[in-house]
């Protein structure tokens, strides 16, 4: 049986007043694959009031192998900002994988 899977990633927990409206915070995101296949074409895309720049993805992340991926967060609302993550990816045989989380932001 062939088992792929991302679903072993997180964004930590950010306390509260962490983030500042319009200004910058670095964080990463943790992905590790569980599968038994290598996971490629790997993208992340985050929705929310918030803007994110431009990160780089690993184009494959072997199986049992961890990433951490830097990037930069700026909410652009004031509050609790909710925010959805996906990762999406292919296994070997181009099936096609996603996975999302919520989290919020407050400020």
């Amino acid at each position: 049986m062939i088992r792929l899977s991302l679903e072993n990633w997180t964004v930590p927990k950010f306390p509260e007043g962490i983030f500042k409206l319009n200004a910058w915070k670095q964080t990463e995101i943790t992905i590790t694959n569980t599968g038994s296949m290598h996971a490629k074409k790997i993208k992340i895309e985050p929705v929310g009031d918030i803007e994110f720049t431009r990160y780089e993805i690993p184009t494959q992340l072997d199986r049992t192998k961890t990433e951490r991926i830097p990037i930069h967060m700026k909410p652009t609302v004031m509050g609790d900002v909710p925010i959805d993550i996906t990762i999406a990816f292919k296994d070997a045989l181009d099936r096609e994988y996603a996975s999302s989380k919520d989290l919020c932001v407050g400020m």
